[in-house]
């Protein structure tokens, strides 16, 4: 490109970087590196993908033999000109060469400046546009080069870039370089759900990123892709980053699940939904903590679940259950139950107690069972309450609890109760 700028001397040549530019690179969709774009009295004429050394002499040869494109505006005044290109990038150094290949020695230390403090910044070759060289010197009244910009504003030149770098305020002058890890970082929770794939949504490019699409897709899943055919340095970094080396390679909330295998895995044993959109921790409430007295009164019976039926299987023959909690002691709480069979109704009595230490409530005559109390926004319900009943097995050798049921208890009227199982 060096050498095309010393051979067409009428034309401008424009270095940015595309992570440094969002809004441009969204504008005129660029989606791979190097792109060139063409340029012909401020309208876009033309524009070249890829790396390809011949083609691009081409259509730089023939723009500037034909000149502008039928019906093109007439060329804008330098000043409108120096505008947008001061204001091309948010950091925009306009010096003799390039960052790679600085052609003056202040040029160099300029540049070696802002990487040593890890400043993003684009570039432009006043030796490659006379124009702009000499038009820069009377529009910022700055008669040197090297020259910083900053949002359009010169900062100034080398000197000036010393001072700030010598006082520590270089860094809040100018926007600092993204690292590889913060921007993997950050692609990675640009949404709740993403896929590092080769290709996009609409085209995979490999049978793996084909096959966990359709698994997406299958899912009812909200979810963005990124093509890493399109980003090199993405690429290669998020194999060492999450220490996965190949792809596809899909994350939630910014942690990796894995690949297309996991994927199968999950969606095989049913746990993939869950990841995706998991459940609410239920919060216990320790009974040494709370406040018991707004706990104290009426609470109606709304609803029994357990993964065997036979824990439950009583509570279905109640037409009606009224418990009454009362606090008859500091460490002891007595709770009555009414409950309706047709016209008959039973009464009895539960007593529990508080003890120092534990975290659940000790049911008089039942010392093995343990009596969890949960909020219950669990059950989406504010003015409900669910107790978790839990025995341990009978025998060392059964493999669960002998008893693992949950009901839930509404402090306010009901008009029905009901008990409901639930499947392993």
């Amino acid at each position: 490109m060096a050498e095309l700028a010393k051979e067409n001397s009428g034309t401008t040549f424009l270095k940015l970087e595309a992570e440094a530019v969002p809004e441009v690179s969204e504008k005129y969709e660029i989606s791979s590196v190097p792109t060139f774009l063409f340029f012909k009295a401020g309208e876009k004429v033309d524009r070249l993908d890829g790396a390809h050394a011949a083609e691009l002499t081409k259509k730089v040869q023939r723009l500037a033999v034909n000149g502008s494109p039928a019906g093109a505006a007439e060329v804008p005044d330098l000043n409108e000109r120096l505008k947008k290109l001061i204001n091309a990038a948010p950091c925009m150094l306009f010096m003799k060469g390039s960052p790679q290949e600085p052609r003056c020695g202040f040029s160099r230390q300029i540049v070696g400046l802002l990487k040593e403090h890890n400043i993003q910044f684009s570039s432009f070759d006043i030796l490659s546009d006379e124009e702009v060289r000499q038009g820069l010197k009377t529009f910022s009244n700055w008669p040197t080069f090297p020259q910083l910009y900053v949002n359009g504003d010169l900062v100034g030149g080398l000197d000036i870039v010393k001072e700030l770098a010598e006082s520590g305020e270089l860094e809040n002058t100018c926007p600092k370089a993204v690292s590889l890890e913060q921007r993997l970082k950050t692609v990675i929770n640009q949404s709740p759900v993403m896929l590092f794939m080769k290709g996009n949504k609409e085209a995979a490019r490999c049978g793996f990123s084909r096959q966990i699409l359709m698994i997406l897709n299958g899912s009812g899943v909200d979810y963005d892709t990124f093509d890493i055919l399109q980003d090199e340095e993405v690429r290669q970094g998020l194999k060492t980053y999450s220490n996965w080396p190949t792809y596809p390679q899909l994350y939630v909330k910014g942690e990796l699940i894995g690949g297309l295998d996991i994927v199968k895995e999950l969606k095989e044993s049913g746990e993939l939904v869950s990841i995706f959109v998991p459940c609410p921790y239920p919060e216990q409430l320790l009974v040494n903590s709370i406040n018991r007295h707004q706990y104290l009164g009426k609470w109606f019976f709304k609803a029994a679940v357990s993964h065997r039926e036979a824990d439950i299987s009583k509570f279905k023959m109640f037409d009606n259950v009224v418990f009454t909690m009362e606090d008859t002691a500091n460490t002891t709480l007595v709770l009555t139950g009414n409950m309706r069979i047709g016209d008959a109704c039973i009464k009895q009595n539960w007593t529990y107690h508080i003890q120092p230490g534990r975290d659940d409530l000790l049911l008089q005559g039942r010392s093995q069972r343990r009596n969890l109390l949960w909020n219950g926004t669990w059950a989406n319900c504010r003015d409900c309450i669910i107790i978790q009943e839990v025995e341990p097995p009978l025998k060392q050798t059964d493999s669960e609890d002998s008893l693992n049921r949950f009901m839930l208890y509404r402090k306010r009227s009901s008009k029905s109760s009901s008990a409901n199982s639930m499947s392993n």
